[in-house]
């Protein structure tokens, strides 16, 4: 997954990583660039939804950098895990927003 900005589109992802989840695929989220908000919450909003996150957050070796921005910038990999029911959606929005995490 490139760039998903699962904090800004986290109701139209929802139904894809619930379905990496229960097939256990091995899925490879990159972050699309540097700054943004993404580094440190897309694990945070993985594991909440449910995911095995195998490699936690890492900045990625082959990142694409120009002055202080930079693309591809980091990497989180998953694999199964327990999936969640879409009636679980307004906990996790509220378990993640009381970490400071505002998901769309």
């Amino acid at each position: 997954m490139f760039a998903p900005w699962l904090h800004c589109h986290f109701e139209e992802w929802w139904p894809t990583i619930q379905k990496l989840i229960v097939e256990k695929i091995p899925t490879a989220v990159v972050g699309g660039s540097w700054p943004d908000k993404s580094k440190e919450q897309d694990q945070k909003i993985l594991t909440e939804c449910g995911a095995n996150v195998i490699t936690k957050t890492i900045d990625c070796p082959f990142r694409m950098s120009m002055g202080e921005i930079s693309k591809c910038n980091h990497v989180i990999v998953f694999a199964g895990g327990h999936g969640k029911a879409d009636d679980m959606k307004t906990r996790i929005r509220i378990n993640l927003a009381a970490a400071d995490i505002m998901v769309r």
